[in-house]
């Protein structure tokens, strides 16, 4: 069964997107930045499962997220390879493993996150 969208009242959290960008080092090279594609949008992210796996011998902790926002042509430019980024808790980034339309009437995006491991 599909995850259903949320109410007006679930859209609880600001989430920001961010996407990766080439910017010129000055002496000729490139670095990878990340720069804001969406500053601020109502969101409903709720933590679906928590779970602890062996990184190089270490023990890191991975948590799966869900996210609805509403469908406008900027959310419609979100990819896979951003991140989204909790608002209110800056330090809880999140990387987008998926983007669909779930309820099949191009309102809403589901997007499910993962966090842990490395971003981007």
């Amino acid at each position: 069964m599909a995850p259903r969208p949320p109410l007006a009242g679930d859209l609880r959290q600001r989430v920001q997107i961010q996407r990766r960008m080439s910017v010129d080092d000055g002496m000729g090279g490139l670095i990878g930045t990340w720069s804001v594609l969406i500053a601020s949008r109502r969101a409903s992210l709720l933590p679906v499962q928590g779970t602890e796996v062996v990184v190089n011998g270490r023990i890191e902790r991975q948590d799966k997220w869900r996210c609805w926002i509403y469908y406008d042509t900027l959310t419609a430019q979100i990819s896979t390879a951003d991140k989204l980024i909790d608002a209110r808790r800056p330090d809880r980034e999140f990387n987008i493993r998926f983007i669909g339309d779930m309820d099949g009437t191009i309102s809403w995006l589901y997007l499910d996150l993962e966090r842990g491991g490395s971003v981007g």
